[in-house]
């Protein structure tokens, strides 16, 4: 085992994607700029249920404990720009997903975090407009 053992790190991220479409066009539209832009690899882009590119915002990979207290982070990020997100996600006919990754390095119930959101942080997402999206990554011996 690394020396990573023994914590659990959250990765939150809003992503706005769709099928063939400019992620750019996203930050004059939201006046937010993206953490990073992504576009799916040759065998993604071939099954037409998967979106092929995104514009993605949020915070850095950190320890924590709490999915709810990550995916605040990144509402914080866009709550001011929310109107606009759900106008352009709406005109585009775009998705809107809040992605949350936790990575467990070491014994998964001894490091798990809390996998709850509080009714504000659902509340908030669905105003937005955005669906919840998670994945869990365990490495361990």
């Amino acid at each position: 085992m690394s020396k990573d053992t023994g914590r659990t790190e959250v990765l939150a991220e809003l992503w706005i994607s769709g099928r063939h479409w400019d992620p750019n066009d996203c930050t004059g539209a939201v006046d937010l700029q993206p953490t990073r832009i992504w576009q799916g690899k040759a065998f993604l882009r071939a099954r037409a249920d998967l979106p092929t590119d995104a514009w993605v915002i949020g915070t850095p990979k950190r320890e924590l404990y709490s999915i709810d207290e990550a995916v605040r982070g990144v509402l914080d990020l866009v709550w001011p720009a929310r109107a606009r997100i759900r106008a352009f996600v709406k005109v585009r006919a775009l998705r809107c997903t809040m992605s949350c990754n936790v990575f467990i390095y070491g014994d998964v119930t001894e490091n798990r975090p809390i996998y709850e959101l509080s009714a504000s942080t659902i509340e908030q997402l669905s105003d937005l407009g955005a669906a919840f999206s998670m994945d869990l990554f365990v490495y361990s011996e």
